[in-house]
């Protein structure tokens, strides 16, 4: 009977670790792409003409 308690909780402390790990990577991956200027951001303006390394 001990075993199954264990196992319950030990599933349970998994599904919300999970649950957590998905709600901050949500956060921050919308934080990204509000901000551009941000490195990681998804989306990268490039100047008409130029490339992204900033050379013509």
């Amino acid at each position: 009977m001990e075993k199954k308690k264990s196992v319950k909780w030990t599933i349970f402390f998994i599904v919300i670790v999970i649950a957590g790990v998905v709600s901050l990577w949500t956060i921050l991956s919308r934080q990204a792409n509000q901000n551009r200027s941000y490195s990681g951001a998804k989306y990268i303006e490039c100047p008409a003409g130029g490339t992204i390394d900033g050379q013509s």
